[in-house]
């Protein structure tokens, strides 16, 4: 069974590009819903609040969106929340995939961090989907009903997709100029012949 990343800027349509791979059977881990999880654990929260007091807690739990707001100014508590979060989320993916089916071609982890967490995942392939800033800006802040400075602020905190690029060993390209569903449908094709070897 082969470990598939698949990772992009925020807006970028990587979870479109998930949604995709799940219609084709393929079992998709969300790293990201995995760590809001995370969030209600009783050692992460233990530590979370050890760190970051309770200004980030509503009553007995992490809000999300206090600690988004206290993490996103302050590089120092970012950098302590992902070194508590990454490796957690990591562990989880290993026992998720181990549970697969081993006869399943591959599996796929979507995480918007993928590269910036520097966890060993120990994928054989990551995709990487790309999309013009602008149209990642106004897709992010419609999915969250955020402003463009609060967009801006958690894309300054991601590599550029020419970086992610370097790590990539498919590029899906989601503009104006290119159709997602033929892409991922040919990344499928060729991880499942891959697989059979």
């Amino acid at each position: 069974m082969l470990k598939v990343g698949v990772t992009g800027g925020l807006g970028s349509g990587k979870t479109v590009v998930c949604s995709i791979l799940k219609q084709l059977g393929v079992p998709v881990f969300n790293a990201d819903e995995e760590a809001k999880k995370l969030l209600d654990r009783e050692d992460i929260r233990s530590k979370i609040l050890l760190y970051f007091g309770e200004q980030v807690f509503d009553c007995d739990r992490v809000s999300r969106k206090k600690l988004a707001n206290y993490v996103f100014s302050n590089e120092e508590a970012l950098a302590r929340l992902n070194e508590l979060v990454h490796p957690a989320v990591a562990r989880e993916f290993l026992k998720w995939t181990a549970q697969q089916n081993a006869s399943q071609p591959y599996v796929v982890i979507e995480a918007a961090l993928l590269i910036e967490s520097r966890q060993d995942y120990s994928l054989d392939m990551i995709a990487v989907v790309c999309s013009p800033l602008e149209d990642r800006i106004i897709r992010a802040m419609q999915r969250d009903n955020a402003t463009r400075e609060s967009i801006m602020a958690r894309i300054s905190k991601q590599l550029s997709d020419e970086d992610m690029i370097k790590k990539a060993g498919c590029v899906l390209l989601n503009d104006d100029d290119h159709m997602l569903l033929p892409q991922v449908l040919e990344m499928d094709k060729k991880l499942r012949k891959d697989h059979e070897g």
